[in-house]
This record gives structure tokens, C-alpha cells and sequence, in this order.
């Protein structure tokens, strides 16, 4: 199928949905291959984000994990905020709206 036979499918199909396309880009031809192009670009940014996510987490878990220093003090802090809710209990009453300052 060449390009400009896409683009009548594309238009048509545009026109059906509700979504005219404007009167100047009814007669542009579409360029098929900048669309796989730009498809194939944001499927491999999406691909890479998700692995350098899934590394990252893997990195941070290891830091992370039991025994390291990091852990001690994050378990440290948990601690100390655990502490501090069982003093102070919970508050009841409503906060006023705004910043202190």
C-alpha cells in the first residue's frame, strides 16, 4: 500500500471519528516512514527508561539491603519516628489551613 493511499485511509477513518483533519493537511500526503521512525524511537525510550529504572532499583535495594550502613541508619530513623508517634500519639484535632510561619 504507497503512503498516499495510507493517508485516504488515514483521513477517512479521521472523518468517521469526529476528528476531521484541517483543511490543509487534507491533500499532505502522509510519510509513513517518519511514523515508524518516531514509533520505533518512542518504544526504545520507553524500553530504556524501564530498564534503567530496574537497574537503579536493583542498585538501591542492594545499598539497601540488611546489615549495610545505609540500612542502619534508615532503620535508625524509622525507629526514631516510631518512637516519636507512640509519645506524641496521634493529633485529633484539625490543623489550621495555611504555612507557620
Amino acid at each position: 500500500m504507497k503512503g498516499t493511499e495510507i493517508a485516504k485511509l488515514v483521513k477517512a477513518n479521521a472523518g468517521q471519528a469526529g476528528t476531521a483533519l484541517p483543511p490543509e493537511r487534507e491533500d499532505m500526503p502522509i510519510d509513513i516512514e517518519d511514523v515508524i521512525e518516531r514509533a520505533f524511537e518512542h518504544a526504545f525510550m520507553k524500553a530504556l527508561d524501564q530498564i534503567l529504572q530496574k537497574k537503579a532499583e536493583d542498585i538501591f535495594t542492594k545499598i539497601l539491603g540488611n546489615g549495610s550502613p545505609l540500612a542502619k541508619k534508615l532503620e535508625e530513623k524509622i525507629e526514631q519516628g516510631v518512637q516519636k508517634f507512640l509519645q506524641e500519639g496521634i493529633r485529633w484535632e484539625k490543623k489550621k489551613p495555611g504555612f507557620k510561619k
